[in-house]
């Protein structure tokens, strides 16, 4: 079975230019790594994916294909203060060495963003957005 660390090691092969966080950030649905190097643009940015680990689960076949719907949504979504844009889409091909078995991760690439909603006025931004 492929692990978060075998993922982990496809980034920092795949995106042999960027630094690569020790651990990822841990969300509801998945796991986001950031990946940085000042002296490009863009400097930062964060890979959203699905923790190889979950695919253990016969609930995670839906998992993935919700994961992929919402990145096929995300890309299709115009600009807007409230949303973080994508910058593109990869795909991590992990092999178990063990079990000799391939799985594909999908992942969306995006910039890191430094506005969180919370600190957004309570109509989401809208008067910062028309100004």
């Amino acid at each position: 079975m492929s692990t978060t660390n075998d993922l982990r090691e496809w980034l920092v092969q795949h995106y042999h230019d960027y630094v690569v966080a020790d651990e990822p950030v841990r969300g509801t649905y998945g796991l986001i790594w950031f990946l940085s190097k000042p002296d490009s643009i863009p400097g930062v940015f964060a890979v959203k994916t699905q923790a190889p680990e979950a695919l253990t689960t016969p609930k995670s076949a839906n998992d993935i294909d919700y994961l992929r719907r919402e990145f096929r949504m995300w890309l299709a979504l115009p600009p807007h203060l409230n949303v973080v844009p994508a910058l593109g889409f990869d795909t991590a091909h992990l092999t178990d060495d063990q079990e000799k078995e391939a799985i594909s991760l999908p992942g969306m690439l995006c910039p890191r963003s430094t506005l969180r909603r919370s600190a957004l006025p309570a109509d989401g931004g809208r008067q910062i957005w028309l100004q």
